[in-house]
């Protein structure tokens, strides 16, 4: 259990650096955006590259700090489903999605679901 909730912290880690990179993407957009040649980026389509990069600042931010504030989160049921769907978001990115199939796996399993206080419902 100890080896999945380790596992888990990296993952958050991993996470909260690439949603800090596309931030750091989101304003260079932005100061490029500032300063851009209009031969190069044409004024019609300048409107569209700001938003865009505005909308990865806006990501970058919100999800990086969701991926800090999840690690201090206390152990109770609410904490482990709220884990979960973190795990399962990442499962739909290309680059960590085999690290999340099994991660989710392993946040499965009674151990670290007792660890939560997580219990096991029936239909």
């Amino acid at each position: 259990m100890e080896k999945t909730l380790k596992h888990y912290q990296i993952y958050c880690w991993i996470n909260t650096a690439w949603y800090g990179f596309l931030c750091f993407l989101g304003f260079a957009g932005l100061a490029l955006a500032r300063t851009a040649d209009p031969d190069v980026l044409p004024t019609e389509s300048q409107g569209v590259f700001q938003f865009a990069c505005f909308a990865l600042v806006v990501m970058g931010v919100g999800f990086g700090l969701a991926n800090l504030s999840l690690m201090r989160q206390p152990k109770t049921p609410k904490a482990h489903l709220a884990h979960f769907i973190n795990i399962c978001l990442g499962i739909s990115t290309c680059l960590l999605a085999p690290y999340c199939v099994w991660l989710a796996i392993q946040w499965q399993k009674p151990e670290v679901k007792a660890y939560f206080d997580q219990q096991d419902f029936s239909l």
